[in-house]
């Protein structure tokens, strides 16, 4: 069905700081950040695929999503 996987990547201190802003979505609780930081820790969750990263703003996300389009 779909020609390839874009794995949305970004470092942990991006995460966090993200999630930090978000106090009402989940992973801002204490124990639901421990599993998103051990799971992104260890990539064994993450599919296999084109990796993308999102540390950036989100017009740049979006131009190197696009790109991988062609």
């Amino acid at each position: 069905m779909f020609d390839m996987v874009l794995v949305l990547d970004i470092d942990v201190e991006t995460l966090n700081r993200r999630l930090d802003g978000r106090p009402n979505e989940p992973g801002f609780a204490p124990d639901e950040r421990a599993v998103i930081v051990r799971y992104h820790r260890n990539n064994e969750h993450f599919p296999a695929g084109i990796s993308i990263d999102t540390t950036g703003t989100v017009p740049s996300v979006v131009d190197d999503i696009l790109a991988q389009l062609g």
